[in-house]
């Protein structure tokens, strides 16, 4: 009896070792690529074949980020992105506050975070609407404290695959009053 149980339980280690080792010998040369076309699809980078991956066009003149008056306070307000693009830029949660200077048009100043390194996650968006938007609440509160009076604006940065380049989009002004 002892010898059958011996046999059975080494049965069923070597068993979960093989299923261990199929899934880490098919998942070992493939990386997913971020985009919504590269996502559908594995790339092989043992391969010995040059990849060419299809040009994504984006025009940021094709994008509009827009603080909703009725929704700002000291602490948050709302921003509507309106991306246009055939294919939409992936948004995250990170984003920064600027002040302007002394009502120049043109000087503006980066807030300082509270902590040095603030936590943003890291989820990646583009889950357009059918008018081709997206809605994020923007608690800057939580990393600048509460905003005093003056006019302020948001920026937004995403990475764009096609240029390799990271690229700011600015959101109309607003007043805390």
């Amino acid at each position: 009896m002892n010898h059958k149980i011996f046999f059975i339980i080494i049965f069923f280690i070597i068993l979960i070792l093989f299923i261990i080792e199929i899934f880490i010998y098919s998942n070992k040369n493939q990386i997913n690529v971020i985009d919504s076309y590269f996502a559908k699809n594995t790339i092989d980078t043992n391969s010995s074949n040059n990849v060419e991956l299809p040009k994504v066009i984006r025009n940021r003149e094709n994008v509009k980020i827009e603080v909703l008056n009725n929704t700002i306070t000291k602490d948050s307000a709302e921003i509507l992105i309106t991306d246009n693009n055939e294919t939409p830029y992936y948004w995250e949660s990170r984003f920064r506050v600027q002040k302007k200077i002394n009502n120049n048009l043109e000087a503006w100043e980066d807030l300082q975070f509270l902590e040095e390194e603030p936590l943003f996650d890291d989820i990646l968006y583009n889950k357009l609407d059918e008018n081709n938007q997206l809605k994020f609440k923007i608690e800057y509160g939580k990393y600048y404290g509460a905003l005093n009076n003056g006019t302020y604006r948001i920026m937004k940065s995403v990475y764009d695959y096609s240029t390799n380049k990271f690229i700011d989009f600015f959101s109309n002004e607003f007043e805390i009053k």
